[in-house]
């Protein structure tokens, strides 16, 4: 088993914010997430209204600033759906040329999830194959993976990557059934 913890969130798209870990059903910047239940109130009732809640909420925030967004119901409408960086990893191409089509509108996201600050692309699966045959992308299948891993591996620069040495680690020491032990 390899460890690799960069990025993941972007992978899942989802970080992990006090919302979640407490499983509150709202997000809304700068609000109380552990508080007791008359702030909490008093506060929603000021951001309903469209007041800063000056009393508890010392950052500089203008109401036209306040925006309610649910960060998690969107999980459930786009659960059968391909996310951008999922997207990335069926084709051929770099993440940076989706971004870039997505921005040029050359590739239209069936569903996007408005975040506040970022937002998450969605996609049918038939929309990534159409989009993949009209800008002449490979897919990637668990078919022809092996091999069209092997052909990045030989036409990419890995002079500043830990990545070759750790695969060829893992390669010279992997027992029969593909096993590494990991050692300290």
């Amino acid at each position: 088993m390899v460890f690799d913890f960069v990025d993941n969130a972007n992978m899942f798209n989802e970080a992990l914010p006090m919302y979640k870990m407490f499983n509150a059903s709202e997000y809304r910047p700068g609000a109380f997430v552990l508080a007791s239940n008359a702030k909490k109130k008093l506060e929603l009732d000021l951001w309903r209204k469209g007041e800063k809640p000056d009393l508890f909420l010392d950052i500089p925030i203008y109401e036209t600033d306040y925006e309610e967004i649910n960060v998690f119901n969107w999980r459930v409408e786009v659960k059968s759906m391909i996310s951008q960086n999922e997207f990335v990893r069926m084709v051929t191409v770099q993440g940076e040329t989706v971004s870039r089509y997505i921005v040029e509108c050359k590739i239209i996201p069936d569903r996007v999830i408005e975040t506040g600050y970022k937002n998450f692309n969605f996609f049918y699966e038939a929309t990534v194959k159409k989009y993949a045959d009209q800008f002449k992308m490979d897919l990637i299948t668990p078919a022809n993976m092996m091999k069209k891993f092997m052909e990045m591996v030989e036409k990419m620069d890995m002079s500043y990557s830990y990545k070759p040495v750790l695969l060829y680690a893992m390669f010279e020491n992997a027992d029969d059934k593909g096993k590494v032990l990991i050692g300290i």
